[in-house]
């Protein structure tokens, strides 16, 4: 009895991740997650069709996998047996309609910071996941799905002189639009935009933290109702939420089916969540400082930019990334209704077709993409965290 119990009925599967990509950035983002892989670059063709020059998203989508296929090309070619999984990548650089990639001399990384001083662009980031499943030479299973997102990102105005500085420290020859957010490049960004949850969040929490009993402005109706509202969304479970949401997804953007019906009802079920974690962060900051500024005519809009914001940053950065685990996590249930993503994999290679081996690989995908959502969330939050400069 004691070796049935010590003895798992069902071990999970052992497969290989192979990262079609040279990044040095992104192997160490994976030696961070703790994952064991191998690099298997494969030299593609990264032109684009003219139709794809208009359509960021869709382009770095089609690079990502073509680098991740011809990888998956090069495995079989080889009579790989066993499970892999192989990801490629590709991240793009938008500024007035202009694709940046990695720049090909000292002074097209100098034009690139140029023309991205002082605006906003986008930052385009695709993922190809592909899942080899080869038991045996003859026995072959392959599915893939192509992840995009984007960022708005602002840099600060730069001189010739900052320019120049940032180009000897030598971490721009591999980056898209000659510049690493993760290194030094971080001093040269002004803003990062974040995702649409947080945008409806942020002002929810800030008004429930403004209207309570100890806020600026006392408002015990308007703080109460949308408590209750808040409240409401939170002790819906996700999997009744979404399916109660389809009718309001179809009048949003005309479609219950798919990603876009999806999207609303996770904008929807994280906004909550959202504006507690806002209102939390907001409660920690120091009712002096607060009083300080009042005391000093500041006006309630001005005391929330310019006092609150900036001191709850860390606490705000933080729970962002907490919201963002949550929504992965519900994302992958959007799978059950069409909504694509890893629960659709899951659901569609794995569970369907009685392959257990594709299911543990999409766990073990989250697993790798929560561990990278966290380190660079907490990375940024020690960033922008005064005391810890102190």
């Amino acid at each position: 009895m004691e070796n049935e119990q010590n003895t798992p009925s069902q071990e999970a599967p052992a497969f290989d991740v192979i990262l079609a990509s040279g990044s040095p950035r992104r192997r160490e983002l994976l030696e961070q997650a703790g994952v064991k892989f191998i690099v298997r670059a494969s030299e593609v063709d990264e032109s684009l069709e003219p139709d794809l020059l208009d359509d960021p998203p869709e382009a770095a989508k089609k690079l990502a996998e073509r680098k991740a296929g011809a990888v998956v090309q090069e495995v079989l070619a080889e009579e790989y047996t066993g499970v892999a999984m192989v990801l490629g990548a590709d991240t793009m650089v938008v500024c007035d309609g202009e694709i940046f990639g990695k720049p090909t001399s000292l002074s097209d990384a100098k034009r690139m910071l140029r023309r991205l001083s002082g605006r906003t662009h986008e930052v385009v980031t695709a993922v190809s996941v592909w899942m080899v499943a080869a038991p045996e030479a003859e026995s072959l299973s392959i599915g893939f799905r192509t992840f995009a997102d984007a960022s708005a990102v602002t840099f600060r105005e730069l001189d010739d002189d900052e320019i120049a500085d940032y180009l000897r420290k030598g971490e721009s020859f591999d980056k898209a639009g000659a510049y690493a957010v993760q290194g030094e490049g971080a001093k040269l960004v002004e803003r990062v935009d974040g995702a649409l949850d947080t945008v409806i969040g942020l002002p929810v929490g800030l008004i429930l933290r403004m209207t309570d009993r100890d806020g600026i402005h006392p408002i015990g109706w308007l703080n109460r109702t949308l408590g209750i509202i808040v409240n409401a969304l939170r002790s819906i479970p996700f999997i009744i939420l979404m399916v109660a949401m389809l009718p309001v997804a179809k009048a949003i953007v005309g479609t219950s089916l798919g990603n876009r019906a999806v999207i609303v009802t996770l904008v929807i079920a994280a906004a909550p969540y959202v504006a507690r974690m806002v209102e939390s962060a907001a409660k920690e900051v120091d009712a002096g400082v607060i009083e300080a500024a009042l005391s000093m005519g500041a006006s309630t809009l001005r005391i929330i930019w310019k006092v609150i914001i900036p001191e709850a940053k860390p606490a705000l950065i933080t729970g962002a990334v907490i919201s963002t685990v949550t929504i992965l996590g519900y994302s992958a249930m959007a799978g059950t209704i069409g909504g694509g993503g890893l629960g659709q994999i899951a659901i569609t290679y794995g569970y369907q077709k009685y392959d257990d081996q594709i299911v543990w690989l999409c766990v073990a995908l989250t697993i790798i993409i929560v561990q990278i959502l966290q380190e660079f969330g907490m990375y940024i939050a020690r960033r922008t965290d005064r005391r810890s400069r102190t």
